[in-house]
């Protein structure tokens, strides 16, 4: 899961920090994998692939009382790793610096504040809010989609370099325990913001390529992915 996430800071990231101790199974297990794909991993470039959908989140409530706010990355989390959509996460404190503006988003899913005055602004100046996570899907697009359903047991962070038209995906089985993910993953060219045509796919740890079927919208490929496992494929303009 934290090797997955490389792609998450893109293009800002300058490194990694790895936290252990010893003889515990972050050392004995995870850093000898970190060490292992890390040469894979740092030759990922590009950016996130924003859409312009955002989920609103207040600090207000917290700053009276300090767990008001437990739970709320677990959220985010469970919607990212459902819907596999690029949206931003936005703050009513950044809103109110002035960082962010509300109305560049189509769509905005508050998880709280929604009676927040930069909230009724933006609904009074025709913005959608919306009730439901699924909702988003109406006003941009997935960057991948599972079949069947992965049930949230697959991450897939995408990191995109528009100007090359390429992209990276890695995959990973995060959760602990789960059965083992079987089925056919659908890589969508307008979720990662990339141009219609023909695209082939690499296993960017070995450099062979992966079969599937492709459109000028979409690539399918067959997956398996176990708890533990991390894939990197690398998505490349032109025929395999």
């Amino acid at each position: 899961e934290f090797l997955g996430h490389y792609g998450l800071g893109a293009p800002n990231e300058v490194g990694m920090d790895f936290y252990f101790y010893h003889g515990g199974r972050e050392y004995t297990v995870g850093y000898p994998q970190y060490v292992r794909w890390i040469p894979v991993l740092s030759r990922i470039h590009g950016a996130y692939p924003l859409q312009p959908v955002a989920i609103y989140i207040s600090y207000q409530s917290a700053f009276t009382n300090p767990v008001a706010l437990a739970g709320m990355s677990s959220r985010l989390a469970g919607i990212w790793r459902k819907l596999n959509m690029a949206f931003t996460v936005v703050t009513d404190r950044e809103v109110a610096a002035g960082v962010v503006r509300l109305g560049q988003f189509r769509a905005i899913l508050p998880l709280n504040g929604w009676h927040d005055r930069a909230m009724t602004d933006y609904t009074a100046h025709g913005g959608h809010v919306l009730n439901h996570a699924a909702q988003l899907t109406k006003y941009a697009p997935a960057y991948l989609t599972f079949a069947p359903s992965d049930g949230g047991r697959v991450e897939a962070t995408p990191t995109v370099n528009r100007a090359a038209r390429m992209a990276w995906i890695t995959l990973s089985g995060w959760q602990p325990g789960a059965r083992p993910y079987a089925g056919v993953a659908t890589i969508h060219l307008n979720g990662l913001g990339l141009d219609p045509g023909h695209y082939h796919i690499m296993n960017a740890a070995t450099g062979q390529p992966i079969a599937g079927f492709g459109t000028p919208d979409q690539l399918r490929v067959p997956l398996r992915i176990a708890p533990g496992d991390l894939l990197v494929w690398r998505i490349l303009p032109g025929p395999g």
